[in-house]
C-alpha cells in the first residue's frame, strides 16, 4: 500500500525545495527505485477513512521536505504534516497527517463567477424594487422633518437643531445627508430611497469582504447570501425615504468590523479609520451605537492588543455618554423605563418574534392558527443557534477569518434586539413583526449559515454538518422565497397607499382632517396640513411640478 501511495504523488510536480527545480515527485520516485519506500525506512500508510489518508513512521521514513511541518495536495485534499519534536536517544519522532475534506457542493473556482452573478441579480432586483413600488409622498417622521428644511432654506439651521432629540434618536449625520439630498431634488423622496439602496449594496460588498474565503470555497452554497442581505422582506425600510439611515447604520457597523477584523496586525490608522466610521454610525439614530459593541467583540481577536481594545472601549465610553448628554428619557417614543422591569417577559418574547420575523408573513406556509407561536419558535432557535456561534468562536481559540465576522454579525443583531426591548417591544410582543427590524435581523440568519458552511467542511461529523447544512439551506431558500412574495404584495398595497397619500397633500386645503392623519402624519393630521403649506410655499416634494 505504501508502494501504491508514493507512485501516486511521484508523478505530480508538487513542493520543489526552495531553490531548486526538481520536485517531490523526483525524490519518491528514486526512493521508489530501491524496492519500496515502506521497505527502506518502516513507515506505514495507514488507511484511508472519508477521503483522509492519515501516515506516520519515524522522521527519517520521509523526506526532509515532509518531516518539518508543511503541507501538500494530494489527489484533491490538503495533507498537513506535523514533525513531532522530543529528546533523548531512542526516542522516535513521528510526522502525522492532518487532512481537509474535499469539498463537495459546488468547491470549483470556476463557479465563483455564479455567485457575483447572484449579487447583481440582487442588486438589480432592489433597484428594479423602488423604481416600481417606490412614491414621492411624505409619511408620518418626514412631516417632522419639515422644521429642519425651513430653517435650512432661510439660513437660520443650527448644530442644536441638527442634534436635537428625535424620539430616541440623534440624527445628526443622517440629518446632514437628508438636507443635502433635499435641497439637490427639491425634496423628492425617490433619491433618499435609492440612496438606502446603495448603502444597503455597499453593505453586500462589504460582508463579501468579510466572508471571501468562503465565496472560493462554497461559491454555490454562498449564492443565498446576497439575496438575504437584500431581502424585501424588510420592504418598509426600502420604500420610505425617512429609513435610509438604517441603511447608512447598518453600513458603517459591518465596515468598521470588516476593518478591525482584517490583517493579522491592526494598525492604528486602520483603528483611527474604524473609529471614525462609529462615530457616523452613532450620530445617525440609536442603533448605531451598537458598532462599539460589535467591534470590541471583533478586537477580542488574540492578535490585537489591549491598548487597542482599550483604547476602542473608551471611544465607544465617551461617544456613548456624549449621546445621551442632556437626554430626555421621557421623549423616547415609547412607554416609561420604568415599567420595563414588569414588562421584561413580553419584551423577551418580542425579541425573539423580531428574530422569527426574518421568515416574514408564514401564515402563506402554515396559516394562521399558531402563527405567531411558529415565529417565536423560530426566533428561539435563531437566538440559541447564534449564542452557539459566538461560544464556538471563543472555544476554537477567536480564529481571524469568517467565523469571527460570522459572531460580529450575530452579536449585532443580539444587541438591536435589546435596545429594542425597552422601548417598543415591551408594549407587545406581536410588534417585532415589523418589516423595519428585519434589516437588523439578517445579519443573523447570514451568521448561522456562514458558520454552519464552516463546521461542515472542518471534517468533524461530516453527516451531522452535511445534514444540518442542507436543512439550513432549505430554510434559507424558504426565507428568500417567502420573502419576495411578502414584499411584492407588500410592494403594491405601499405604492396604493403613497399614491393617495400625495394626492391627499396636494389637497391638504380641502381634505378632511382625518384623511390627513390616515395617510400622512397619524398622531395629527391638523400637524401636516400646517407643514403642507410650506411644502407648497416653497415648491417640494408633491408641489415641485
Amino acid at each position: 500500500m505504501a508502494t501504491r501511495f508514493v507512485r501516486r504523488v511521484g508523478s505530480s510536480p508538487w513542493m520543489a525545495p526552495p531553490g531548486s527545480r526538481s520536485c517531490l515527485g523526483g525524490i519518491f520516485t528514486r526512493l521508489t527505485c530501491q524496492k519500496s519506500w515502506a521497505h527502506l525506512c518502516r513507515g506505514q500508510v495507514q488507511g484511508r477513512r472519508k477521503g483522509v489518508l492519515k501516515i506516520s513512521g519515524p522522521v527519517g521514513s520521509v523526506p526532509e521536505q515532509l518531516s518539518r511541518s508543511g503541507s501538500f495536495p494530494l489527489a484533491g485534499r490538503t495533507v498537513r504534516y506535523n514533525r513531532a519534536m522530543s529528546s533523548g536517544y531512542g526516542d522516535t519522532n513521528h510526522a502525522t497527517s492532518e487532512t481537509v475534506p474535499q469539498q463537495g457542493g459546488g468547491s470549483s473556482p470556476a463557479l465563483i463567477p455564479v455567485f457575483w452573478v447572484a449579487c447583481l441579480a440582487a442588486a438589480l432586483l432592489l433597484v428594479s424594487y423602488i423604481q416600481r413600488y417606490g412614491v414621492n409622498a411624505l409619511y408620518f417622521d418626514e412631516w417632522n422633518f419639515i422644521t429642519l428644511v425651513a430653517h435650512s432654506f432661510a439660513g437660520t439651521l443650527t448644530l442644536g437643531q441638527l442634534w436635537a432629540q428625535h424620539h430616541e434618536n440623534r440624527m445628526f449625520v443622517s440629518n446632514v445627508i437628508a438636507l443635502a439630498v433635499i435641497r439637490l431634488t427639491h425634496w423628492n423622496d425617490l433619491p433618499l430611497m435609492y440612496l438606502g439602496a446603495a448603502f444597503l449594496v455597499a453593505t453586500l460588498v462589504v460582508v463579501c469582504l468579510m466572508f471571501r474565503d468562503m465565496i472560493g470555497k462554497h461559491p454555490l452554497w454562498m449564492v443565498p447570501v446576497p439575496f438575504i442581505v437584500l431581502t424585501l422582506a424588510q420592504y418598509q425600510n426600502i420604500l420610505w425615504a425617512f429609513q435610509y439611515e438604517w441603511f447608512l447604520m447598518l453600513f458603517c457597523i459591518f465596515l468598521a468590523v470588516y476593518l478591525l477584523g482584517r490583517g493579522e496586525r491592526l494598525s492604528w490608522k486602520m483603528l483611527a479609520a474604524a473609529a471614525v466610521l462609529g462615530g457616523l454610525s452613532s450620530y445617525s439614530s440609536l442603533q448605531g451605537l451598537i458598532v462599539w459593541a460589535a467591534g470590541f467583540l471583533i478586537l477580542l481577536l488574540p492578535s490585537r492588543s489591549w491598548r487597542q481594545r482599550g483604547t476602542w472601549l473608551i471611544l465607544g465610553v465617551v461617544a456613548t455618554g456624549l449621546y445621551f448628554l442632556g437626554y430626555n428619557f421621557h421623549n423616547t417614543g415609547g412607554p416609561p423605563l420604568s415599567l420595563f422591569p414588569h414588562r421584561l417577559p413580553t419584551a423577551a418574547k418580542g425579541a425573539a418574534v423580531a428574530a422569527g420575523s426574518i421568515f416574514p408573513n408564514l401564515r402563506i406556509l402554515v396559516g394562521t392558527t399558531g402563527y405567531m407561536t411558529l415565529v417565536e419558535a423560530a426566533g428561539v432557535v435563531l437566538w440559541l443557534a447564534g449564542i452557539a456561534v459566538v461560544v464556538a468562536w471563543f472555544r476554537s481559540g477567536r480564529p481571524r477569518g469568517p467565523l469571527a465576522y460570522a459572531s460580529a454579525l450575530v452579536a449585532t443583531t443580539f444587541c438591536f434586539d435589546i435596545l429594542l426591548m425597552p422601548g417598543r417591544l415591551s408594549l407587545a410582543s406581536g410588534l417585532g413583526t415589523v418589516s423595519r427590524y428585519t434589516s437588523f435581523n439578517w445579519p443573523l440568519l447570514v451568521g448561522i449559515y456562514v458558520s454552519i458552511l464552516l463546521w461542515a467542511g472542518s471534517g468533524k461529523k461530516q453527516e451531522a454538518a452535511y445534514t444540518l447544512r442542507g436543512a439550513l439551506l432549505l430554510a434559507v431558500l424558504v426565507q428568500i422565497f417567502v420573502s419576495a412574495r411578502v414584499g411584492v404584495a407588500a410592494g403594491q398595497s405601499l405604492e396604493a397607499f403613497r399614491i393617495e397619500a400625495a394626492h391627499v397633500t396636494l389637497h391638504y386645503r380641502t381634505e378632511p382632517t382625518s384623511r390627513l392623519a390616515e395617510y400622512l402624519y397619524p398622531p395629527s393630521g391638523s400637524y401636516a396640513r400646517r407643514q403642507a403649506q410650506y411644502l407648497q410655499q416653497y415648491h417640494l416634494n408633491v408641489f415641485s411640478g
